[in-house]
């Protein structure tokens, strides 16, 4: 699990504007409310928290769940701001 510390604001994702020879990077993802209805990775930040983690979003026993406080909890009942899935990396940027 990855913590961001304060202050942490979606806005502060580098940016997404290609410079000479660099192909265009994955367009931004828009931050919701609506919890995730795939397994992968997500950041999710709980609501009044100024935090995100990195979480991993997996299918347990037929439900999308995360480990969470040393145990596994449904993602239904998480409350905050998820953003993604995010996609595997294409391996090292080349210079």
């Amino acid at each position: 699990m990855i913590l961001l510390t304060p202050p942490f604001a979606w806005s502060n994702f580098p940016s997404m504007t290609p410079t000479s020879n660099e192909k265009p990077p994955q367009a931004p993802f828009p931050r919701t409310t609506t919890s995730p209805t795939q397994p992968g990775a997500y950041w999710y930040q709980p609501v009044g928290l100024l935090t995100a983690k990195l979480l991993e979003v997996r299918l347990t026993n037929g439900e999308l769940t995360v480990w969470w406080a040393d145990r596994d909890i449904a993602i239904v009942k998480l409350r905050g701001y998820w953003l993604g899935p995010i996609l595997p990396s294409t391996g090292p940027v080349r210079r």
